[in-house]
């Protein structure tokens, strides 16, 4: 329960850069903006989501320093792979499935999703830097709750 209120928050701060990072390039606003826009939110939760279950599992392994060592940036590798993720459904949804070769069906889904995933970590980056990246960084470890006593975060 701890983590929702980050999460949501750091949903909304990833769609909010997102969407100034529209305005700021001056995108036309339709359909294909609003989902990216959704992605982000969606990625910016759900890597939350990640980002403090992998630092709350760091803790409970014994590793609180090395947690707190990573706090800093662990927010941004779980939006990669929320963001990835959020990407593949929202693509998949809107073609209206797979077309799978009838040969080999889960080779087939498999690499059309690894294909999709990387489309959104190949453009990603476009978004992101110069300034999206540090400003997710910095808001990641401001909301992500701490992973507890002998931590350096």
């Amino acid at each position: 329960m701890r983590v929702l209120r980050p999460a949501l928050l750091l949903g909304l701060i990833s769609a909010g850069l997102m969407a100034l990072s529209i305005i700021s390039h001056r995108e036309f606003w339709g359909e294909r903006t609003a989902l990216v826009v959704l992605v982000w939110f969606s990625g910016g939760f759900f890597g939350a989501l990640v980002a403090a279950g992998c630092l709350t599992l760091l803790a409970r392994l014994g590793m609180p320093r090395i947690a707190g060592w990573l706090r800093p940036v662990a927010f941004l590798p779980g939006f990669l792979l929320a963001g990835g993720l959020a990407f593949l459904i929202q693509n998949r949804i809107r073609a209206g499935g797979y077309e799978l070769n009838p040969d080999h069906p889960v080779i087939s889904f498999v690499f059309t999703s690894a294909q999709i995933i990387a489309v959104f970590l190949f453009s990603a980056p476009h978004h992101l830097l110069p300034w999206m990246a540090p400003a997710m960084i910095v808001a990641g470890y401001a909301l992500l709750p701490g992973p507890g006593k002998g931590s350096k975060g």
